[in-house]
């Protein structure tokens, strides 16, 4: 097994780990960020910001993990990990500081709330740091929060997907979630 480490625009460290056979068979992909900053502003129209980062798997056995937080207790801010398609066909798992959180769909260029907001015991509350995972085994997906499901398991979900981090505001103020890493690797 191979480690490569490389730096991407200063921002983020990343490392890749494989295997000398397939990236199929074994990977790790680990941003790390330290308290890395994503911001909705004022002039940002439609107060949803995301960074997205591009990895074109075919849903198998993978899991996406992040440690998140947002700047304040505010209960307009959300954040949250984001998988999908493409920018017009994604499912969001928002988080708010009040430890409840909400599976949200964004198909076809419109919002559609998967899930009403529901509280967890698991999510830590106010500006305290969350980890948050995501599953894939075969066609399904299950949702962590902290190691614990929070969820029930998605099923027949298809095609190659992609992953971003998420921070939205509910109102015209701005926000921003702090994230800590983000891990895409393949599972045991």
């Amino acid at each position: 097994m191979r480690k490569v480490k490389l730096v991407l625009l200063g921002i983020a460290t990343i490392v890749l780990v494989f295997s000398a056979c397939t990236f199929a068979e074994e990977f790790v992909l680990r941003f790390n960020f330290t308290g890395h900053p994503l911001r909705v502003t004022d002039s940002v129209e439609s107060h949803f910001v995301w960074e997205w980062f591009p990895v074109d798997k075919e849903l198998d056995n993978f899991v996406l993990e992040t440690r998140g937080r947002p700047s304040s207790d505010d209960m307009n801010t959300r954040w949250g990990l984001l998988w999908g398609l493409d920018y017009d066909n994604f499912y969001v798992l928002w988080m708010r500081p009040d430890g409840y959180f909400q599976l949200a769909l964004y198909a076809n260029g419109s919002w559609r709330s998967s899930t009403q907001w529901e509280k967890s015991r698991h999510i830590l509350t106010g500006t305290s740091s969350n980890t948050v995972r995501m599953e894939f085994i075969g066609k399904e997906m299950q949702l962590y929060v902290n190691d614990e499901p929070i969820y029930k398991r998605l099923t027949n979900l298809e095609g190659s997907w992609n992953c971003a981090l998420a921070v939205w505001s509910a109102n015209d103020e701005s926000a921003t979630a702090y994230f800590d890493w983000l891990e895409i690797r393949s599972r045991e």
